[in-house]
């Protein structure tokens, strides 16, 4: 049976063979830029109804109700989204994070859902509207002049060139609304 110094010795050895470098370039500190301020339309609760398209794949031409929120995470530099759809006897749970990555001036967001899917999205904006790449879905968020209201228009592709309808909700934001942590 070995004794504990020789099995901390032969760990010590291994745990070297990795070797710490020092970076000549650390990354330097996140600053909050205008481009995380575009984001804080979003911020709040917002009560979405609209309709499936006819390539859903589930429940196509359906009623859609429901809500999404949107709030900062601790530091401002992320948006945290979380939305819960209800369409006939179905329903689409997920979160997503949009943030803003001042290296590369992109922005991105990553969504998960209870569908079992995980996608990532390449985000513009221009004139109130934000557009949503990804490779098999894609989405404009228009915002109305008030900030109160919003119109979400969601596409899939099964081929990758045809763009088909996946769903239209229109949102109104909840007045009240104490979401802006």
């Amino acid at each position: 049976m070995k004794n504990v110094d020789q099995s901390n010795d032969r760990t010590e050895r291994i745990a070297g063979a990795f070797p710490r470098t020092a970076h000549s370039n650390p990354e330097p500190a996140p600053v909050i830029t205008e481009a995380h301020r575009r984001l804080e339309p979003f911020i709040g609760t917002w009560k979405v109804v609209g309709q499936n398209g006819s390539a859903a794949p589930n429940a196509p031409n359906t009623p859609v109700t429901g809500e999404e929120s949107y709030t900062w995470l601790p530091g401002r530099f992320f948006l945290l989204g979380h939305w819960d759809h209800r369409f006939g006897n179905d329903r689409h749970v997920g979160l997503n994070i949009v943030r803003y990555d001042a290296t590369t001036e992109q922005y991105s967001s990553y969504h998960v859902d209870n569908l079992g899917f995980a996608r990532t999205y390449r985000v513009t904006h221009r004139d109130g509207v934000w557009s949503f790449t990804g490779d098999w879905e894609r989405a404009t968020w228009a915002l109305g002049p008030d900030g109160q209201t919003m119109t979400i228009d969601w596409e899939i592709t099964r081929d990758g060139e045809t763009w088909e309808p996946l769903c239209h909700l229109d949102a109104t934001k909840q007045t009240g609304d104490l979401a802006r942590a």
